[in-house]
């Protein structure tokens, strides 16, 4: 949710440690807007590297596209058990990272969806391809 703070251990319940909050702040290095990654299905393994990475990185959410030409289907009867599967994924990567912030993992959309939603929030979309043409992020973001 964005905060930090300390903690000390209070005693077990069970099998598990209790602690109890000495100290809660906001944490004031989490500047800039919120970033939302778009990514088309990959494997599935690397789909689970690239939301450990984005998590780190500290994007604000992440959602997944179905394209034309993406590697990985998702039988309709696993979408809430893969969403799940992401999510901890998720969790886990910003416990380990130390960043106090959880991107959000929406269900996937197809492309045509995902843009239009974009378009509707009036962000600023940042579009990275390995074909047409291209020119430097700094110089995309230079008018925003």
């Amino acid at each position: 949710a964005g905060r930090a703070g300390t903690a000390e251990f209070a005693g077990p319940r069970g099998n598990r440690a209790v602690l109890r909050a000495r100290e809660r702040r906001e944490r004031s290095d989490l500047s800039g807007p919120p970033i939302t990654l778009i990514q088309a299905l990959p494997r599935e393994q690397k789909m689970d590297w690239i939301i450990q990475k984005a998590t780190e990185l500290g994007v604000a959410a992440i959602q997944p596209i179905l394209t034309a030409n993406c590697v990985a289907r998702i039988k309709e009867d696993r979408a809430d058990s893969k969403l799940e599967r992401w999510r901890k994924i998720a969790l886990n990567a910003a416990k380990q990272s130390g960043t106090p912030v959880i991107p959000a993992i929406e269900p996937p959309l197809t492309l045509k969806a995902a843009l239009a939603d974009a378009q509707q929030r009036r962000s600023l979309l940042l579009i990275g391809a390995l074909t047409g043409p291209t020119r430097p992020l700094r110089d995309a973001l230079r008018p925003a």
